[in-house]
Parts: structure tokens; C-alpha cells; sequence
């Protein structure tokens, strides 16, 4: 039996597609080849600002201000703090209209029917990942005491305590975690002594490597069954 932990945003589900809707609902003259790598500024950004935020250094408003402003500066578009508000509230309408894809749907019934402990540590703002979390039915196979969310927390990942704390919930089996940020998942799960599966479309030259490596929720469910 393993144990399997996971992170929530752009693992469970894909906030790409949040991300691009915004970006075309409020700022449509935005064309569509600078909308490709838009979001891969954006998910810099964000990891930049959040980080800010962790250490107190701007409130979450703030961070969420600056992540587009910052985004959008990187391909000579300026916007105002108004419009980075307007934006935000696209951007959080469309986040929480996303659903599971069928594939993450199979993994967790497949979980639940085999009886595998499963949880998430996810960073972020706890009314926010709570509200996404409820969005996407994730109470239907996760336990509320097997989610943990950073500010909840009070540290967030790559630290090792909020690794610890999760593990102190589990049953002694070998537990994985599965993300898609090399840093905050991969590295952190690693110095936690857990095992790691990195989902993203890179190809890993860092070390830690991770333990697998899966590009899309099809070839997770079909690696997670020869773990079990």
C-alpha cells in the first residue's frame, strides 16, 4: 500500500485555462501568440509575489496586483491597479468554474476503491484554495484533515514542517507526492523523504531528480497503478 499526497493547483486541476479565459474576457486585444508564453511569465510572477506575500513583505492583494501587472509588463503592456483588479476577479470567476478532467475523476474513485490514503498540501491563501477546493468537489474523496493549506499552516512548501505534519496524519506506508512546481513539490517532497512524481511537460536536469516523471493525467493514472 502507498500513501498519495497531492498538490492542488495546475496537478489536480489546470489554472492555464482559467488564466487564458481571463486574458481574453478582460484584455482581448491581447493576441494570441503572446497569450502562449503569457502564462508562463504569469506562473513566474506568481511564485515571485507569493513568496513576498509568505514573508509579509505585501498583503495577498497586493501580490495578486502585481503577478499580472508584472505578466503583461514583460510583453510592454502596462495596466492599471484597477484593471489588474478587474482582471483578478475574471481570473478567480473563471478558476472557480473549472471542473476535474475525466482522467482525475478515474484516479481518485480508483483511490478511493482501493482504499489508498490520499491528501493535498497546497500553498496559498486559505479562504481561496478552500473555495476551489469546494468548487471542484474534492471533499467527495479527500478528507478534511488529510488538506492542508499553507497560511492555514503557517509555513509553506518547499519547507519540510508542513511535509512532517502531513506525514504525521498517514499511515506508515511509502508516500508520494505529485506536482507540477520543481522547487516547491520535487525538492521539497525529496528533503521530506518522500518519494515524487513530477507532472510537467519539462524534461528534469536538476538534481534531486525526481522518482517519475509524467507529462498528463492519463499516463499518472497508469504509472500510480504499478505503484500501488
Amino acid at each position: 500500500m502507498i500513501n498519495l499526497i497531492f498538490d492542488l493547483d495546475n496537478t489536480l486541476y489546470f489554472r492555464e485555462t482559467a488564466f487564458v479565459n481571463a486574458i481574453q474576457d478582460v484584455f482581448p486585444d491581447v493576441e494570441n501568440q503572446d497569450i502562449s508564453t503569457l502564462f508562463e511569465h504569469f506562473e513566474h510572477f506568481s511564485a515571485v509575489y507569493f513568496e513576498h506575500h509568505e514573508r509579509k513583505l505585501i498583503d495577498f492583494a497586493t501580490m495578486r496586483r502585481l503577478r499580472i501587472q508584472a505578466t503583461l509588463r514583460s510583453c510592454d503592456i502596462d495596466i492599471s491597479s484597477e484593471d489588474a483588479a478587474i482582471w483578478q476577479q475574471s481570473y478567480k470567476q473563471n478558476q472557480y468554474a473549472l471542473s476535474l478532467t475525466d482522467d482525475v475523476v478515474a484516479i481518485l474513485e480508483w483511490c478511493k476503491a482501493e482504499q489508498i490514503p490520499i491528501g493535498i498540501i497546497t500553498n496559498g491563501n486559505t479562504a481561496h484554495q478552500t473555495q476551489k477546493i469546494k468548487n471542484l468537489n474534492l471533499e467527495r474523496w479527500f478528507e478534511s484533515h488529510l488538506i492542508v493549506i499553507s497560511e492555514s499552516f503557517g509555513v509553506a512548501k518547499p519547507n519540510r514542517a508542513i511535509f512532517d505534519y502531513m506525514h504525521s496524519k498517514l499511515p506508515d506506508n511509502p508516500t508520494y507526492y505529485i506536482g507540477d512546481d520543481y522547487e516547491k513539490d520535487i525538492v521539497g517532497a525529496h528533503e521530506a523523504g518522500w518519494h515524487s512524481i513530477w507532472l510537467t511537460q519539462k524534461q528534469p536536469s536538476q538534481c534531486p531528480l525526481p522518482d517519475f516523471r509524467v507529462t498528463n493525467h492519463h499516463d499518472l493514472f497508469e504509472l500510480l497503478k504499478t505503484l500501488k
